[in-house]
């Protein structure tokens, strides 16, 4: 049942004006790169024409295609951790801001299937704004000598900290109140994590993708297959607890019980209830005004915490 919310999530993510504004300027600043990278290695080359010990003219593609190829998978690590909070902490909160959240909980959908449609759905666009320069990847990575192979691998080396990148803001998604204060939350935390892998190194180097690539970059013949397969293995392991932090949200170990309680509350009045009882759920869950007010002091931890509560008082 991931299905109606993925496709939700995508639906509206295609209506957001912002999500293609984005591909455009990143793909427009890759190009602009290159051009000024080619001016680099005009000016490299114009300094070292009248060399008396002797210089040989390398080619254009090649060596503007090694520079790019790196520095474009640095940037690819810096647009993750700039959008990946801006593009995925508005998936509950923005719910609980619009007061919208009540509702999605009293569909006919568990609770895994809303925490997954919404984070393969937000995953899913933060992917999209990354592949938009996936094309000028391939085209100066030919020219530089790396095989096609390598192109397939980096973008599963990818994968892993989208995903957990995303997991982790809609964790942090679920516990504050603005989607602000988690975009500002996983800024932090992603500077600080940023900041301990690069000083620290060693066991957390698994975490760059770089590092991870490393073994087989270049041509096919020089790949090194244990090592290779070890650094995927390592930071598969070390990606994997912030992927699965989503399910140590409130809403993820408890919000089955909270959106059944919901749903107990809309459909059991009429079963051999009293008028009264029924009066008094029904304006309970239905009053708009009411509701309005009390989703205000809403959050799915208390939700969970009086969930017997509920229970107990519905009809």
């Amino acid at each position: 049942m991931l299905g109606p919310v993925f496709y939700q999530e995508m639906l509206l993510g295609g209506r957001r004006n912002q999500l293609h504004v984005f591909r455009w300027i990143y793909a427009g600043w890759l190009v602009f790169q290159i051009g000024g990278l080619y001016f680099i290695y005009l000016m490299y080359e114009t300094a070292h024409q009248f060399d008396p010990t002797g210089y040989t003219a390398s080619s254009a593609p090649e060596i503007v295609g090694s520079w790019f190829t790196r520095l474009f998978l640095i940037q690819q690590m810096i647009l993750l951790l700039l959008a990946t909070p801006a593009l995925v902490a508005g998936a509950v909160a923005d719910e609980k801001r619009r007061g919208t959240l009540q509702y999605l909980l009293l569909a006919s959908l568990d609770t895994r299937h809303i925490l997954l449609g919404k984070l393969f759905g937000r995953s899913a666009q933060v992917a999209l704004l990354m592949i938009a320069g996936l094309p000028l990847y391939a085209l100066f990575a030919g020219f530089s000598g790396i095989n096609p192979l390598t192109m397939l691998l980096t973008g599963v080396a990818l994968l892993m900290p989208i995903f957990a990148l995303s997991a982790g803001t809609l964790l942090a998604s679920v516990f504050c109140r603005q989607t602000r204060d988690a975009v500002l939350a996983l800024y932090c935390v992603g500077l600080f994590g940023w900041l301990l892998v690069w000083i620290v190194g060693g066991p957390l180097a698994y975490l760059d993708p770089l590092y991870v690539l490393e073994p087989a970059w270049g041509p096919l013949r020089s790949f090194n297959w244990p090592v290779l397969a070890e650094r995927f293995i390592v930071s598969l392991i070390e990606w994997a607890p912030s992927a699965r932090s989503v399910w140590a949200s409130p809403s993820g170990s408890c919000g089955q019980s909270t959106s059944a309680n919901w749903r107990a509350g809309r459909t059991d009045c009429g079963n051999g209830s009293t008028a009264s009882a029924c009066r008094s759920t029904t304006s309970r869950s239905t009053g708009a005004s009411a509701t309005s007010r009390a989703w205000r002091r809403f959050t799915v931890s208390s939700a969970c915490r009086s969930g017997s509560a509920w229970r107990r008082s519905s009809c």
